[in-house]
């Protein structure tokens, strides 16, 4: 009975996480027209291709990653900051993969070349306060690869696609803040016990 009990009071937090992931959906869905301005000849026009804000899959990513830094405002900073930079060095890589590339002799070497060298700046950030969360750079690059698709993408559209990575990592770690409030809050409605809470949140 008390099983039965708990799996009751419980089950509001797994309502919360639905209604959380619906929303990120709808956001998805709602932003994926916005036109994308784009320069030519000093005038700014509007392309025809779109600039999606929010993609869900990657809000999912910033939303796991707030867990993973630990839950805290302060972290998930960090965790936003090793973000960004992580994407930078997606695209130095991107950048530098098809310059090297193209050069004689280095058509195969080209990425892994530059893959190595940035991999490597990115370990030594480990001893750099504030941006020494390194699990939010591979994750902030992965997202980057990953949406970017092609390497052979224009730097006008990497910077594009960059953004909307960058926007979707933050509205995910916004959402994992919005969640452990949430919970918390439900928690202490239904009188939880610290550590039951605590542990709901994670």
């Amino acid at each position: 009975m008390d099983t039965f009990k708990n799996s009751l009071k419980f089950l509001p937090h797994c309502i919360i996480i639905g209604i959380l992931a619906s929303t990120s959906q709808i956001l998805d869905q709602v932003t994926i027209n916005v036109a994308k301005p784009v320069i030519e000849n000093g005038e700014t026009i509007k392309a025809a291709v779109t600039f999606d804000p929010i993609i869900a899959w990657a809000l999912f990513l910033g939303w796991a990653l707030y867990f993973l830094a630990g839950c805290t405002v302060k972290e998930g900073a960090k965790a936003l900051a090793g973000w960004g930079a992580g994407e930078l060095i997606a695209i130095g890589i991107i950048i530098a993969g098809n310059h090297l590339s193209g050069c004689e002799g280095f058509k195969f070497f080209g990425f892994p070349i530059a893959v190595g060298i940035l991999s490597f700046t990115v370990i030594l950030f480990e001893k750099v306060k504030g941006l020494n969360f390194i699990p939010a750079w591979f994750i902030g690059a992965a997202a980057t690869f990953a949406y970017t698709g092609n390497p052979a993408s224009t730097q006008t559209g990497l910077w594009w696609l960059a953004l909307t990575v960058f926007l979707s990592g933050f509205a995910g770690l916004f959402y994992g803040w919005l969640t452990v409030v949430l919970r918390t809050a439900y928690g202490k409605m239904v009188g939880e016990g610290a550590e039951e809470t605590e542990a709901a949140a994670e």
